[in-house]
């Protein structure tokens, strides 16, 4: 990370972390509307920053003529950043039942034909092998997705309470990761991932983070990284990075 961007980094940190409750979460509210529209972008949706205030702003898009499933997802990530807020609140662990509920919240009405064909279902695991977009790999194999699923929870889920901001930073890469590596899903791990990532950071303190959609080959690269070679700190300057570029024009 160059001084300039580190040094905008900590202010970042520093400011978030003064916020007054009320404040933090009216700009969590305007963050959705960024994230979400990044995080569909992403994943290859046709949907333009416009369409995707109006979804956020009145819930329903005028004249739009784009793929369906697009505009789905996009409805989905705003209850999905809605329903994680609330679980925020609650101090929620992370345990099976709340992935699970996240991932019917993402996707439900994006799986295609096939898929329903094949018997894959919103909030439940992969049945078959999937190529994974992120790294070209399978996964783990369907019947063990569930107990490693489980067991990076947990291990997640015991340093949640002692995280600090920068520290949450690697708790989150690592949870990011390991759940593309096992990819557990037929369909949205990258986006139950990411998701999953912000619940993290927002739990240590760190303010939540937007991949944009320029940045996807360094998504992409970073997770290779950590395939080919088990290492997190592509990932974790990639979150650093985002986080600058996510806030630092909020900072004031």
């Amino acid at each position: 990370m160059a001084s300039d961007e580190s040094r905008a980094y900590s202010m970042v940190l520093e400011w978030w972390g003064l916020l007054p409750r009320p404040v933090r979460r009216r700009e969590l509210g305007d963050f959705a509307m960024e994230f979400a529209y990044h995080s569909a972008r992403v994943e290859g949706a046709e949907l333009t920053y416009e369409e995707s205030r109006e979804v956020f702003e009145q819930g329903s898009v005028t004249a739009y003529t784009g793929d369906v499933r697009s505009l789905v997802s996009l409805t989905n990530q705003k209850a999905a950043f809605g329903w994680m807020t609330e679980r925020l609140e609650e101090r929620a662990s992370l345990d099976e039942a709340f992935v699970l509920t996240l991932h019917r919240t993402l996707t439900y009405g994006t799986y295609s034909p096939t898929q329903l064909a094949d018997g894959e279902r919103p909030g439940t695991y992969k049945l078959s092998d999937y190529i994974v977009r992120e790294t070209h790999d399978v996964g783990a194999a369907p019947d063990e997705c569930p107990r490693l699923t489980r067991e990076l929870l947990r291990d997640v889920d015991e340093t949640l309470p002692g995280l600090t901001p920068r520290r949450a930073v690697t708790c989150a890469a690592f949870l990011h990761n390991e759940l593309v590596t096992i990819h557990p899903f037929s369909e949205g791990t990258g986006r139950v991932a990411r998701e999953l990532a912000n619940y993290v950071l927002l739990f240590g303190g760190h303010p939540p983070v937007s991949v944009f959609e320029d940045e996807v080959d360094a998504y992409y690269a970073a997770l290779e990284a950590f395939d080919d070679t088990g290492d997190l700190e592509p990932f974790k300057r990639l979150l650093r990075h985002e986080t600058v570029r996510s806030w630092e024009d909020r900072v004031r």
